[in-house]
C-alpha cells in the first residue's frame, strides 16, 4: 500500500436508508453522483499526484450510503481506475445492509477494503443506528459481515462512542476481537439532530473512553485486534511526528473531495466551503483556492497551542471538529483534552515497558 498517498473522497450518494441519531446525512436527499464524475475525479487526481511527490492514490467511497448509487456505478469506475499508472486502493464505507453476493464478488476482485459501520454488540448498536422506521439493524449487519467473510473481502469496522457505550470498552473490544476485525472508534459530533443528549458524550467522557479502550487493547492477548486511532497515537508518541490526517499541519493539499452533486471540495469531509465544480477546477488548481489557503494558515494562528508538549504531533487537531461544534476553523479541536489524556496515558505505558 502506498505510504504517501493522495486521498480522494468520492460520495456517490448523498442519502442514507438508516436514521442514525448522530448522522449528518439527510435521509431523503435525492442526490446521486453522475456516472462520468468518478472517472473524471480519478483522472484529475492522478495528474495531480504525478507532479506532487505522492506515491499512490487512495479512493474513499463514503455516504450517505454509497451502495444506494447502485452496483453499476462501481462496475463502471473500478476497471477504469485500474488503468491509471500509479498504485491505487479503494475503500468503501457502508452500513452493509445492502451488500449481496454481486457486490462482494466485485469488491473482492477489485481488492476493495470495506469499512463497516457497527457500534459493537446488538444493544449498543441498535440504540442509535436504526432504520428510517426505527427498526433494529444489528442482525442485518452481522449477516453482511458473514457474507464478506464468505467471499474473502477485506473489511474493517468503525464504531461511534455514544452514551450507550460509556464504561463498556472491554465488552466492545471483546466483540470486535470475536469478529476478528480491527476497528476505529470515533466520537459523536453534531449531526442533523444537532447535539442529541441521548447519544452525545462529554469530551472528558470521550477521553476516559479512549483510556479504557487503550487498556483493553494492550492487555495480554494471544490474538489481539487493532484499534484506531490508538495505533496512530502510539506511533506519534514514539516517533514525535503526527501519524494520521487529523493531526497534520494541514491536509488541504493532500485531499480532494467530490460530493454527490458533483461539487469539488478541498477536503474529504463535506462541511467546508466548496471552491467549485470539478468540471471547472482541475485537481491541480484546488490547492491554490482561497479556502485552501485559509486551512493551511490555521496552525500558525493557534499560538496558545504552540507551547504544548503535544503540538508537534497534534497541530491543533482536526478543524472540521471545531466547525461541527460551531467554532471558528482557527479554533483547536474540541477533543483536545481527550487527545492530551490518551497521549499522557500512552507515554506512561511506554515508559513502563508496555507492549503496544
Amino acid at each position: 500500500m502506498a505510504v504517501n498517498a493522495l486521498k480522494v473522497t468520492i460520495q456517490p450518494a448523498g442519502t442514507c436508508h438508516l436514521d442514525c441519531r448522530y448522522s449528518y446525512s439527510v435521509p431523503d436527499s435525492p442526490k446521486t453522483l453522475a456516472p462520468d464524475v468518478p472517472r473524471h475525479a480519478l483522472e484529475a487526481s492522478a495528474a495531480y499526484v504525478a507532479g506532487r511527490g505522492f506515491d499512490g492514490l487512495h479512493c474513499v467511497w463514503p455516504g450517505g450510503e454509497p451502495i444506494l448509487a447502485g452496483i453499476r456505478r462501481f462496475e463502471q469506475v473500478f476497471p477504469a481506475a485500474s488503468e491509471l499508472a500509479l498504485p491505487l486502493r479503494h475503500f468503501v464505507r457502508t452500513n452493509a445492509l445492502l451488500l449481496d453476493d454481486d457486490y462482494c464478488r466485485l469488491f473482492r476482485d477489485a481488492e476493495v477494503c470495506v469499512g463497516i459501520g457497527i457500534d459493537g454488540p446488538r444493544e449498543i448498536h441498535d440504540a442509535f443506528r436504526v432504520s428510517l422506521g426505527g427498526a433494529p439493524a444489528h442482525w442485518l449487519v452481522m449477516d453482511a459481515i458473514a457474507l464478506l467473510g464468505k467471499h474473502g473481502v477485506l473489511f474493517g469496522c468503525a464504531a461511534v462512542v455514544s452514551r450507550a457505550r460509556l464504561g463498556r470498552a472491554q465488552e466492545v473490544y471483546g466483540f470486535f476481537r470475536a469478529l476478528g476485525s480491527g476497528f476505529r472508534i470515533r466520537p459523536v459530533i453534531p449531526g442533523r439532530h444537532s447535539l442529541d443528549p441521548a447519544c452525545q458524550v462529554e469530551r472528558a467522557e470521550y477521553g476516559a473512553a479512549l483510556l479504557r479502550f487503550f487498556d483493553a487493547w494492550i492487555a495480554p492477548d494471544p490474538v489481539p485486534v487493532n484499534v484506531s486511532p490508538l495505533d496512530s497515537y502510539v506511533a506519534a508518541a514514539a516517533s514525535g511526528e503526527p501519524a494520521e490526517c487529523p493531526r497534520q499541519q494541514s491536509c488541504a493539499d493532500g485531499t480532494l473531495g467530490i460530493k454527490s452533486d458533483g461539487t469539488a471540495t478541498i477536503r474529504g469531509r463535506f462541511r467546508d466551503t466548496p471552491p467549485g465544480r470539478l468540471g471547472s477546477s482541475s485537481a491541480a488548481e484546488l490547492p491554490a483556492a482561497p479556502t485552501c489557503a485559509a486551512w493551511q494558515a490555521r496552525t500558525s494562528l493557534l499560538k496558545a497551542c504552540h507551547a504544548c508538549v503535544n503540538w508537534p504531533i497534534c497541530n491543533g487537531g482536526c478543524p472540521h471538529n471545531a466547525l461541527a461544534f460551531g467554532l471558528e476553523r482557527t479554533a483547536r479541536d474540541p477533543f483536545c483534552p481527550a487527545c492530551k489524556a490518551v497521549l499522557a496515558h500512552i507515554r506512561a505505558a511506554l515508559g513502563a515497558g508496555a507492549t503496544v
